[in-house]
């Protein structure tokens, strides 16, 4: 080959440059896609519960629905309050009018008919505007509007109530996923100890210090591990579903729990009678109803206004005009004019009983209202005391959890002790460790209870309990 024609080698400096070009154009691609990740690859979002209450406040459909009653009921008062208000009214009208006649009568009254049929025509155009104002109804427009406002007061004290059931919902919803959160965990962590001891028990096997059927055992104990963990992790993907639903969220987002699981300390030295009354001042659910049966009391009373007599006025002005033909339609300016008004007064004597019913009708309603006010009362009472009793229920379940947990500690580490002596089989050991492992999944369940059982006390009271 001629040497002459040989292209130059680079050199080992201009080979350093060019590696250290793509090292940072590669760097630069790196870094790009690490600050725009994909939205697979979107790091999870940390959510506390009271992050996730909020969420939900915003995003939850049935409790968005809730959020508009109060609107209604607005729209009630402004109603009720237009009463005191008169009544205006104004109108426009064009007519037309033809008429074909082929009879006439004659001058002594007799019917003849028409040689050439006669055509009439007529217009006429109308304008009017009028008011029309009651100065006493026998008070009907004052309990109406009293009504009206204790209605709304009513529509906000659910939606208060509303807020109050979708917080202790979203609690136990969230709360029930971190504990399934920890039970994989648990099971990861039980996973790993079954794993550890088959190869234990595989090293007394090469030296005749087990049997094969401990090795069989063992491999079964980890297969039943592997089966518990993937259930733990379809009931934490079912949990997380439940949340997601609770909170209203449609996205794609992940969401790591970020609080914790609560214990004994945090609730302890909880009072029946105390939350009873304070859930007896504080429910929105009784607040909601005591409004209502005020509500009814104040139409009952505007039902007996009907009895009275009732006093109006009324006043109204038209123009109009008819001409011939049609040169009346659209006349925007008719001159013939009038103006009326009076004085009403209406004595009710006999209605057929229609006030009676009514009366009757609204009666039966307060008194329902208030009945259904103090079944509320009973029924607040009993939940209350209810929810405090498994609440305490719950704090002497982890205590006797956890003490159970630390004494099945330490009688794992001593069957562990005396299985690598020889001194007992592996299946007095396994039988050990799926207690050691019932009594762990016990702590954390205990634990969920406690979280759930202090949610829905703090939802029956109507307001937190915490200190």
């Amino acid at each position: 080959m001629d040497t002459s024609t040989r292209l130059p080698r680079p050199s080992l400096k201009a080979l350093s440059a060019r590696r250290w070009l793509w090292i940072a154009f590669a760097s630069a691609i790196a870094c790009v896609s690490t600050a725009y990740p994909a939205n697979a690859q979107d790091p999870a979002r940390p959510l506390t519960v009271a992050e996730a209450v909020r969420i939900a406040e915003r995003r939850s459909p049935v409790y968005r629905q809730v959020l508009n009653d109060p609107d209604v009921a607005s729209a009630g008062v402004r109603e009720a309050s237009a009463a005191y208000l008169p009544r205006l009214f104004a109108g426009l009208n064009f007519g037309g009018n033809s008429a074909r006649r082929v009879t006439a009568t004659d001058p002594f009254g007799n019917a003849v008919r028409l040689d050439d049929p006669i055509t009439f025509r007529s217009s006429s155009a109308a304008q009017s505007i009028g008011l029309d104002y009651t100065f006493f109804d026998g008070g009907a427009r004052e309990r109406r509007l009293s009504a009206a406002r204790f209605d709304l007061r009513a529509a906000e004290a659910r939606a208060d109530a509303a807020r109050v059931l979708l917080r202790g919902e979203v609690a136990r919803r969230y709360y029930q996923a971190l504990g399934a959160g920890r039970q994989i965990a648990l099971e990861e962590q039980l996973l790993a100890s079954a794993r550890e001891q088959l190869a234990a028990t595989e090293r007394l096997f090469g030296v005749a210090g087990a049997s094969r059927v401990d090795v069989l055992g063992g491999q079964a104990d980890v297969a039943t591990r592997e089966g518990a963990l993937d259930r733990a992790r379809g009931e934490a993907s079912k949990r997380m579903l439940e949340l997601r639903e609770a909170l209203g969220v449609e996205d794609d987002v992940a969401f790591v729990l970020a609080d914790s699981l609560p214990t004994v300390s945090e609730l302890a030295g909880v009072n029946a009678d105390s939350l009873v009354a304070l859930a007896l001042r504080a429910s929105p659910r009784l607040a909601a109803l005591d409004a209502v049966a005020e509500a009814q009391g104040r139409l009952a009373r505007a039902a007996r206004g009907a009895r009275w007599p009732a006093l109006s006025a009324n006043a109204s002005f038209g123009r109009y005009l008819s001409d011939r033909n049609y040169d009346a339609l659209f006349d925007l300016n008719p001159r013939d004019q009038s103006l009326s008004f009076g004085f009403n007064a209406s004595i009710p004597i006999f209605d057929r009983f229609q006030t009676s019913g009514s009366v009757a009708r609204a009666d039966a309603a307060t008194a329902d209202a208030r009945e259904e006010l103090r079944a509320g009362r009973l029924g607040i009472a009993r939940e209350v005391r209810s929810a405090a009793i498994d609440l305490e229920n719950t704090n002497r379940r982890i205590q006797l959890a956890e003490r159970a947990a630390a004494l099945s500690r330490e009688r794992v580490e001593l069957a562990r002790e005396q299985y690598r002596a020889g001194a007992i089989r592996f299946p007095e050991l396994q039988q050990v460790l799926d207690r050691d492992a019932s009594s762990s999944r016990d702590v954390i369940d205990a634990r969920v209870a406690l979280a759930v059982a202090r949610a829905t006390l703090e939802e029956k009271v109507g307001s937190s309990t915490a200190p």
